[in-house]
């Protein structure tokens, strides 16, 4: 399972791609236990915090799709198109939710940093 959700070259190049988006880099811990627990612990404001406690699931939930899609389906892995899904699923997962967050979902996926400069600063 860690192999798979966390450590496969392709699925690391992912986790460090929402990173980046995040503006964020990382060292990978060596479980998913270990990444929901370091991902619970970033201090960060309210809204930035909400925000950034949706991003694992969407991820997790897209490498375990898009691998069964890969070995049933025969679809060829694509670590950007996956990453750009992931995106799209963090701000459908957001906008969708109880957090009023004002931020459009194109914002969301294409100006993520610009967004977190606005919750940091008050814009």
């Amino acid at each position: 399972m860690e192999h798979i959700l966390l450590s496969c070259p392709f699925v690391w190049r992912l986790w460090s791609n929402i990173e980046k988006w995040w503006g964020l880099q990382w060292v990978i811990p060596g479980s998913v236990n270990g990444v929901l627990r370091w991902w619970s612990r970033c201090r960060m404001k309210t809204l930035e915090k909400k925000i950034w406690t949706v991003i694992p699931l969407p991820i997790l939930w897209s490498i375990w799709t898009h691998r069964n899609e890969s070995v049933f389906q025969g679809i060829q892995p694509n670590s950007d198109e996956l990453c750009d899904i992931v995106k799209v699923r963090v701000a459908k997962w957001i906008k969708s939710s109880e957090m009023d967050v004002v931020f459009s979902a194109t914002d969301l996926v294409y100006n993520m940093q610009q967004m977190q400069y606005c919750i940091r600063n008050g814009g």
